[in-house]
């Protein structure tokens, strides 16, 4: 991959990291989000699946040892280490702490940090899905439309809700985006030729795409996933997504976001946290929302330099626990 392809894909990771430390911090905050979720929050989680997609193609042999080993470094590692560390206060803070064997089970059961079991739970099935087409290529493209299928027909289930082990369901839906990560690698040259004027168009199917979501109050959200428009989900963020890819390649290196896109999952684990501790404590010194989004800007800003230190010493000074063994 070239400098200039990791450069945007960073910027991809970190704009859409951006997107959830507003969201996060609105939330602690303020007490609710200002702007609708479904207007850029689950475009920002998709494009996450969507770029691990795009990573997973190789022009030369997929090795499914290699990758397994990769997503138990770089998932399944940050996963158990962060979450040894943070369960147990986010449990208490939230109310939900039970008992400490509790908090393990949880844990081990993959009930914490959705979106990052669902990534794993996603990869590895997509992974076994591109070793077995190998042999019969269709099973990929079968693979992904049975498990959208499976998704569609399962979602609202409160039973298998209540026993969404490693965040499965979330994780058959993210397995479309990997794929379609996956074919737009496969075949950029082709989709880099085209015309610039069509993605006014694309921006303006966008913006209705959203008008259609607000004007019908379509549920489009993840962890766990409840959407009652399939098709419209689908096509809002097939859009987001090749609208912000398209974005991220014409802009220069903006270092402040490419350097939280390259340490993503760092400032993704502390995305709750951090916003949460912030929002109480400028609550408490009497710095309580009137009603003026330059105030939520800047509990943002200070969310963003404080995650960066933290993620920084951590890269620094304790790599493995991101699955990184060297600077």
């Amino acid at each position: 991959m070239s400098e200039r392809r990791l450069i945007w894909i960073d910027l991809v990771r970190g704009f859409c990291m951006l997107a959830i430390l507003i969201h996060h911090t609105e939330m602690y905050y303020v007490g609710k989000a200002i702007i609708d979720y479904r207007l850029y929050v689950d475009n920002a989680l998709c494009i996450f699946f969507f770029i691990s997609g795009y990573l997973f193609y190789k022009e030369s042999n997929f090795n499914i040892k290699y990758k397994l080993i990769a997503i138990f470094k770089s998932i399944i590692i940050p996963y158990f280490t962060f979450m040894s560390v943070i369960a147990l206060p986010k449990a208490m803070v939230h109310g939900t702490f039970i008992s400490l064997s509790d908090s393990l089970l949880n844990i081990i059961l993959g009930k914490e940090s959705w979106f990052i079991t669902a990534l794993a739970t996603a990869e590895i099935l997509f992974s076994i899905l591109i070793s077995w087409s190998k042999r019969y290529k269709p099973i990929l493209p079968i693979g992904v439309f049975v498990s959208l299928i499976t998704i569609i027909l399962l979602t609202g289930n409160e039973k298998l809700l209540s026993n969404n082990y490693w965040n499965i369901m979330d994780g058959l839906l993210a397995i479309s985006f990997l794929y379609i990560g996956f074919l737009y690698h496969q075949n950029e040259d082709s989709i880099n030729s085209i015309p610039q004027w069509s993605y006014f168009i694309l921006f303006i199917l966008f913006l209705i795409s959203k008008c259609i979501i607000i004007e019908y109050e379509t549920y489009c959200f993840l962890g766990p996933v409840n959407i009652d428009n399939y098709p419209v989900f689908l096509v809002d963020n097939l859009l987001a997504i090749i609208l912000i890819v398209r974005l991220s390649k014409l802009l220069p290196d903006i270092k402040p976001i490419s350097w939280m896109g390259s340490h993503v999952i760092v400032y993704y684990f502390l995305c709750g946290g951090i916003p949460l501790i912030l929002s109480s404590i400028a609550n408490k010194i009497g710095f309580t929302y009137q009603g003026i989004y330059l105030q939520v800007i800047f509990i943002i800003c200070l969310v963003y330099i404080i995650i960066t230190i933290i993620t920084w010493f951590i890269y620094r000074y304790l790599p493995w626990a991101t699955g990184r063994y060297n600077n």
